[in-house]
């Protein structure tokens, strides 16, 4: 009787320890009012593909278009970056820049879905059919 108490006992603790211990992993902290999106430990980001459509560097807005015909419209963050493929025309460049990119390049944007903030433009390669 008291092995069977203290069977269920421990067994009712650790399924609640490893109930406790379950966490999704996937939220981001909250935003401090001094501390800017770049800065926090994690954030939470997506990536669409397509062709650019708009490049605007005074507003700082691009928009893109994917395979299906969807059209995504963002904000340049302030710290963007520029980056290329190695198999494109920019790819042995060291420092690529907004003005590289032109309407109807290839690019893969990385966003984050909070604020539809772009934080990294890339050129991407194609491969030809």
């Amino acid at each position: 009787m008291k092995h069977n108490f203290m069977m269920s006992s421990s067994t009712l603790f650790l399924a609640a320890g490893f109930c406790y211990a379950q966490g999704s992993g996937s939220t981001a902290p909250p935003p401090s009012a001094g501390m800017p999106t770049f800065d926090r430990p994690f954030q939470v980001t997506r990536a669409v593909q397509g062709k650019l459509t708009v490049i605007d560097a005074e507003t700082r807005l691009i928009a893109v278009e994917d395979n299906k015909g969807n059209r995504f419209e963002f904000r340049l963050a302030d710290r963007a970056k520029f980056k290329a493929d190695k198999k494109t025309e920019f790819g042995s460049k060291k420092k690529v820049e907004l003005a590289d990119f032109k309407s109807g390049d290839p690019v893969r944007v990385v966003f984050t879905p909070d604020d539809g903030k772009v934080i990294e433009v890339k050129l991407v390669h194609v491969k030809k059919a």
